[in-house]
């Protein structure tokens, strides 16, 4: 994850650090490493008020949120039940999307870090699958859409401004584990982009959702 005013980037890795790296300069600035198991996400928190804060999601079902300055732990939150793996933040929202193998999605106020609004992936508007776990979670650029890429094969893309689901992306043949959004240089209007353990990846042009 980078962090785009300064040359800074971040990396989370499965010896249960974080750290945080000049890039251009090779050079390790801080290692947060006060995490119990794996880390698999992490995200800066913004350019503002927030600009020293970096949010981390471990399979010990906590994401914790590191003031980079002095490496403390100013939040942990904690709603979830099982691995966390997906993690993003939209400044436009305030808000912290997490995203675990427990099937839920969590959004907390940056503001506060108290959960804002739980989304249950397993039943969302006409679907039952109880066996569904979310693997990554990414913010549209203007932070009014939410996708999660899911173990069921299906990319779920939720309006954030009435929290409700409003695509259901299906065509893969195995997990999802990562999806992106990006823009078409043609047009200009939003794709979504999903790889997934069936060795694809797929484009998804903003008129199909």
């Amino acid at each position: 994850m980078l962090f785009r005013s300064q040359q800074v980037m971040c990396t989370a890795s499965d010896d249960c650090k974080v750290i945080i790296w000049d890039y251009q300069e090779g050079l390790t600035l801080r290692t947060l490493n006060q995490h119990k198991k794996a880390v698999y996400g992490a995200t800066f928190l913004g350019q503002e008020f927030q600009q020293y804060l970096v949010a981390t999601c471990c399979f010990d079902s906590m994401t914790r949120i590191f003031d980079m300055r002095d490496k403390t732990v100013v939040a942990t939150l904690g709603q979830h039940t099982d691995d966390v793996i997906g993690i993003d933040y939209a400044a436009s929202k305030a808000s912290l999307a997490t995203g675990s193998d427990d099937g839920l999605i969590c959004l907390w106020d940056s503001r506060t870090w108290k959960l804002q609004r739980q989304i249950n992936t397993k039943h969302s508007q006409g679907t039952d699958d109880s066996e569904n776990e979310v693997k990554r979670v990414a913010f549209s650029p203007d932070g009014n859409c939410l996708a999660a890429a899911c173990s069921s094969g299906r990319v779920l893309v939720y309006d954030m401004n009435h929290y409700d689901l409003k695509a259901d992306l299906g065509g893969h043949g195995d997990c999802v584990f990562d999806v992106t959004w990006g823009a078409c240089p043609t047009t200009k209007a939003r794709i979504l982009v999903s790889a997934s353990h069936d060795h694809t990846c797929k484009y998804w042009r903003e008129c199909s959702f």
